[in-house]
């Protein structure tokens, strides 16, 4: 028989129901790192044995009703935390998330474990898994993962004649992709429609690809010396992580070197903050340099909660009359 929950009995005040929902996940955190305790016990005593498993994972995926990717994670993270005192004990105090335990647990070891907490407890679990495929990328592992997705690029068009449409679906690795978006984007503003039209954004970029195609194979595009570049895609990487194999990548350090052996390539200098560059004070516009860094550093909106990456602008922290 279900019992009746006493809080959803009553209707609460917003700001109640904000603490009591921060107070309930803060619980269920604390929850997942005593599950991963005894997930990692049962695991080094080979509980699973006992039910004819040939491992923790598929007991697990059984036992618990969890998908074998889900499975597969819990095992490994429960492991990796035994060795990073200062993470489980964030986690088990349940200021830590099992999303930012998990994306710390495949960068973290001895020598940063205090660094990378205190970055994750600051910022939000997005950002800890971006700051934590960054380092990833930086690894000699990122070269194979590089020259696998090179190889995985596909293109598929599928024709459904009865509705007269087609599909076509695309793979290809992010940096190429982003070139693509950005030709989609410069695409779509030269249409001509107004932001908020009536025209869906998707159906306006179904267009744009059609007057790119259109463009191609009417001589708008040349090829070699003659093309002109048009978009720009910015990739964070630190210069050790080219030189010393330490550090931050946006992207595995293969594709980086590949990419930049023929680009331009705009240097930014960052604090250890990762504060690139500081707005003068008698400008009061904001320049193309410092668009570009905020862009480096925030990836999009900055706004707590806020993962828009597209329609954003630079704005100050505090009103320009204010100082």
């Amino acid at each position: 028989m279900v019992q009746p929950n006493p809080v959803s009995e009553r209707r609460l005040a917003i700001d109640q129901l904000d603490r009591a929902i921060v107070r309930l996940a803060a619980k269920i955190n604390a929850a997942n790192y005593e599950l991963l305790v005894m997930i990692r016990e049962f695991d080094e005593r080979g509980g699973w044995l006992k039910w004819g498993y040939e491992n923790c994972t598929q007991w697990l995926h059984w036992r618990c009703d969890l998908s074998m990717s889900a499975a597969r994670e819990k095992v490994r993270v429960a492991h990796m935390l035994k060795g990073l005192p200062e993470i489980s004990g964030a986690f088990a105090k349940g200021v830590l998330s099992y999303s930012k335990v998990r994306a710390l647990t495949r960068v973290a070891d001895p020598l940063n474990e205090a660094s990378l907490l205190s970055f994750a407890m600051t910022t939000t679990a997005s950002r800890v898994e971006e700051r934590c495929r960054q380092m990833r990328n930086v690894e000699p592992g990122s070269v194979d993962d590089a020259n696998r997705a090179h190889r995985r690029r596909s293109l598929r068009a599928w024709r459904d004649r009865e509705r007269g449409m087609m599909t076509i679906t695309v793979e290809l690795p992010v940096e190429d992709g982003e070139l693509i978006t950005q030709a989609l984007d410069q695409a779509t503003e030269a249409g001509g429609e107004p932001e908020f039209g009536d025209t869906p954004w998707a159906a306006r970029q179904a267009d744009a690809l059609v007057a790119i195609a259109r463009s191609y194979l009417a001589g708008g595009f040349k090829n070699g010396a003659d093309s002109k570049p048009s978009h720009q895609v910015v990739i964070h990487v630190d210069e050790s992580a080219l030189t010393d194999g330490e550090g931050r990548s946006d992207l595995p350090v293969e594709s980086v070197r590949r990419l930049s052996c023929d680009c331009s390539v705009v240097r930014m200098v960052e604090n250890a903050s990762g504060e690139p560059l500081s707005v003068g004070r008698k400008q009061r516009t904001v320049p193309t340099a410092i668009k570009r860094a905020l862009w480096a550093r925030d990836r999009g909106c900055s706004f707590p909660g806020c993962a828009h990456k597209r329609f954003v602008d630079a704005h100050h922290v505090r009103h320009w009359s204010k100082g």
